[in-house]
């Protein structure tokens, strides 16, 4: 049985080469079932051969494709456009790839142009296979507005955060000038500033574009001269030096390192 299935396997392999490679229908065959948009162009942009699928988003047959200009059938203009891949492979004789989006082809492509050439080494013309993207393109773009979606939501809790957090530094600020025990106002003092300094870095996320490459020295010197004016009572004694390197963090280092930092400065 095993001997059979091998056979037959052989005998349909030899029909198929027989079949592409024996005649001129067969290599039409092999060129038609492509599902790629196929076209082979002259010097001058005239389509010479066009596969089946490139036919039917022309909305023509194969034979009515022959002949025509292709920046005329596929982008309604009176010249080649200005990406052409053809155009820049006429200059250059190279393989040239670019995507674009066609509406008269239906959607988006990668197309890529290769050169066809004569034994001498002189470009006749080329072979365009237009892949379509459309489908990746409209996955993309949903991602990217999802993308986007979310951002503006992590932006808009950093905000809401910064509020209460402010909100709870004055309301500690205010409550403090009831308190007659300094020790006692020096806790509310430094629990004010906690919240005011996470107030401060959740200000600096929602205005930030890139929550992964966080301006941190600006922060810092931010929150340096905050906490300088608020405890310090002679600034003729004490001066405030700062000498910074630029440093960018992420959403995770900078918000519990601004906890630390004001520990520290405080």
């Amino acid at each position: 049985m095993q001997e059979n299935m091998v056979k037959n396997v052989s005998n349909n392999t030899f029909k198929l080469k027989q079949t592409l490679l024996g005649s001129e229908s067969g290599w039409e065959l092999t060129f038609d079932a492509i599902p790629d948009l196929i076209t082979i162009l002259d010097r001058s942009h005239r389509v010479v051969k066009v596969n089946k699928a490139m036919a039917e988003r022309l909305k023509k047959s194969p034979d009515e494709c022959v002949g025509i200009i292709c920046y005329h059938a596929i982008h309604n203009c009176d010249s080649p456009p200005e990406n052409c891949p053809h155009e820049q492979l006429l200059k250059d004789g190279l393989e040239h790839v670019s995507e674009i989006e066609e509406k008269n082809l239906g959607g988006y492509f990668i197309v890529t142009a290769s050169p066809i050439k004569d034994d001498e080494g002189n470009v006749l013309g080329s072979i365009h296979i237009a892949h379509d993207i459309t489908q990746r393109r409209k996955i993309e773009e949903k991602l990217e507005k999802t993308l986007e979606e979310k951002n503006i939501l992590i932006r808009e809790i950093y905000h809401r955060t910064k509020n209460n957090l402010m909100v709870i530094s004055s309301l500690l600020s205010l409550q403090s000038r009831y308190i007659k025990d300094k020790n006692t106002q020096s806790i509310f003092k430094e629990s004010q500033n906690r919240a005011k300094s996470m107030a401060m870095i959740h200000e600096k996320l929602y205005r930030s574009g890139d929550l992964e490459n966080l301006d941190f020295t600006e922060y810092i010197i931010n929150l340096s001269n905050d906490l300088y004016d608020t405890y310090t009572l002679d600034k003729n004694l004490i001066k405030l030096v700062l000498n910074i390197d630029e440093v960018t963090l992420n959403v995770d280092i900078s918000i519990p390192l601004a906890l630390i930092l004001n520990e520290l400065l405080t």
